[in-house]
């Protein structure tokens, strides 16, 4: 969810607003002052309605982003990079670089958010009750009682274990510590999710058609609710499988053994005829009078440069020179070598013999990209 307006910075974490809030902020302040306000203060007029709307809504909001500010407080003591907070129609999003390393990281960081919403109910209802016991029921007591049972809400709805609520992520962490498998933990809360996902796509229109229990409003913001999870869920098993598939995987079992080595005076346009006959290989060491490789040349990025300069360019112009190609040990897995591989380069990752550091092959994009086919919903198929 991107940013339309940037607010600042708290802690260091960037805060912005979507669009979408000016949505939900008139919605709020049209529906209090018009509809709920009246029914608990009778004597009051449409500009005192308004203001008291105005300021329940800016708590409603403040809630939001203090919850959001708990996960993220918590991520950036557990050592995780925050990117930033956006503030949407739909809630709020703390952006974390990276997962939790430990079940309590997780615990922790998906507890702090209902934590701080329910923090803050206990904290504005008290408020309420002192100035019900002081000057009765009044609007600031209206709008200040609505803000608590807000966020008691947004505390206690948040718990339910599904992801991606807290509340499975909770489950997870539980899961995690008990089974010792991050990802088969996260992909269990994330079904989880997915079922109750469906469930309410399916019950809600059903209980708003059949009986009056929901407006249709009230419907239409429940049905919204049921399909982000939905959403949601699909989508946390899907980055759960990849990365489990990343974490299982081991560059031994991903790695071209003993590639073809090419000659560096080769032009490309020459190396991709010799390239073409096994599309199983991406990945050849580049040698000079058949001695030891004195680079790296991947054959699908060699495929981006125009036919023209390929028929003049050779191989030692274009190849990753020996002492800057990554490496990395057989028995490593796959998401290791990642971790470490900057994000701006690409390009043959080369493979060594752990005894006696000898290169036994190579791996590209080529190899690596089927780890990301995306499964189907449920986490088996691609």
């Amino acid at each position: 969810m991107n940013d339309s307006i940037r607010l600042g910075r708290i802690r260091g974490i960037p805060i912005g607003v979507n669009w979408s809030v000016f949505l939900l902020a008139a919605f709020f302040v049209a529906s209090l002052s018009l509809a709920v306000f009246p029914r608990w203060v009778l004597e009051s007029s449409l500009q005192d309605r308004l203001l008291a709307a105005a300021g329940s809504t800016l708590l409603l909001l403040l809630s939001i982003l203090g919850h959001e500010l708990g996960h993220a407080l918590v991520a950036k003591r557990r050592g995780i990079t925050v990117d930033g907070i956006t503030i949407w129609i739909m809630g709020g999003v703390a952006r974390l670089t990276s997962q939790p390393a430990t079940p309590g990281a997780e615990f922790w960081i998906a507890a702090a958010g209902p934590l701080t919403n329910i923090v803050l109910a206990g904290v504005l209802g008290g408020i309420a009750f002192a100035i019900n016991d002081a000057s009765g029921a009044t609007l600031a007591f209206a709008a200040i009682t609505w803000a608590a049972a807000v966020n008691a809400l947004l505390g206690v709805s948040n718990l339910f274990p599904a992801s991606p609520l807290d509340g499975g992520r909770i489950l997870t962490a539980i899961l995690w510590r008990r089974s010792g498998d991050a990802e088969g933990a996260r992909i269990t809360s994330a079904r989880v999710g997915f079922v109750v996902g469906v469930a309410s796509v399916l019950a809600i229109p059903l209980i708003w058609w059949f009986t009056d229990a929901l407006s249709s409003f009230m419907a239409a913001v429940s049905l919204a609710t049921a399909l982000l999870v939905l959403r949601g869920a699909v989508a946390e098993i899907a980055s759960a499988v990849i990365r489990r598939r990343l974490a299982t995987t081991s560059t031994a079992q991903l790695m071209v053994q003993h590639p073809p080595t090419v000659a560096a005076h080769l032009t490309v346009q020459d190396f991709l005829r010799f390239a073409d006959q096994d599309p199983s290989i991406s990945g050849f060491p580049v040698t000079r009078w058949g001695g030891e490789p004195i680079g790296y040349v991947d054959a699908d990025a060699a495929r981006s440069m125009t036919p023209e300069a390929r028929s003049w360019t050779t191989l030692d112009e274009v190849m990753t020179p020996a002492p800057f190609v990554t490496r990395a040990w057989e028995t490593e897995s796959v998401s290791t070598v990642l971790d470490r591989l900057p994000a701006d380069v690409e390009g043959v990752v080369v493979i060594h013999e752990p005894r006696d550091g000898r290169p036994i092959g190579t791996f590209t994009n080529r190899q690596v990209n089927p780890l990301f086919a995306r499964p189907d919903p449920w986490g088996y198929r691609q």
